[in-house]
C-alpha cells in the first residue's frame, strides 16, 4: 500500500505566489514614489539656494544677474554680466512656474535687490510655492 504525503497543490501554490507578488509590486511602487518625493524636495531646495546665493553675489560684487528658466530643455540658467555662471538640470517630470523667471527671466540689480515674485515647482504629483521678497532675496514658502 502507497502512503500518500501531506502537500500543497497546484492551485494552492499558485495563489500564494500571486500575492507574494502583490506584496512586492506594492513595496516597489512605494519605493518609487519616495524616491520621486525626495528628487522633488532636493531640486526645490537647489534652486532656492541658487536663488539666495545669487541675490548675494550681485549683493557682494555689485554685478547685475539674471535667471531664467526654460522648462522646454529642463534647466534654470544663472547668468552674470551676461556670461553663464551656473545651470541646474531639472528632472524630467518636474516644472518650475514663475512668469517672471519665464521669456528674459528675473534680473536682480547690483545691490541684491529683486522684485518680489512667486516660484512654483511641481512634478510628480508634488507642487511648492514660494515667495521671494525685495531685498537679499528672503524666500518664504506660501501655504
Amino acid at each position: 500500500m502507497r502512503r500518500v504525503k501531506p502537500a500543497f497543490s497546484l492551485a494552492e501554490t499558485v495563489v500564494v505566489l500571486a500575492i507574494f507578488l502583490l506584496l512586492i509590486q506594492g513595496g516597489s511602487l512605494q519605493v518609487k514614489r519616495t524616491r520621486e518625493k525626495i528628487l522633488f524636495d532636493q531640486t526645490c531646495t537647489a534652486v532656492l539656494q541658487t536663488l539666495q546665493h545669487e541675490i548675494r553675489v550681485a549683493a557682494f560684487k555689485q554685478q547685475t544677474v539674471v535667471v531664467h528658466v526654460n522648462n522646454s530643455r529642463h534647466e534654470l540658467r544663472v547668468t552674470h554680466d551676461g556670461q553663464t555662471a551656473e545651470k541646474i538640470r531639472l528632472p524630467e517630470g518636474m516644472t518650475v512656474d514663475s512668469p517672471v523667471l519665464e521669456g528674459l527671466g528675473s534680473q536682480i540689480r547690483s545691490g541684491g535687490c529683486i522684485s518680489p515674485y512667486s516660484i512654483s515647482f511641481k512634478g510628480y504629483g508634488y507642487a511648492k510655492r514660494y515667495t521671494i521678497q525685495l531685498m537679499w532675496g528672503k524666500v518664504r514658502e506660501k501655504d
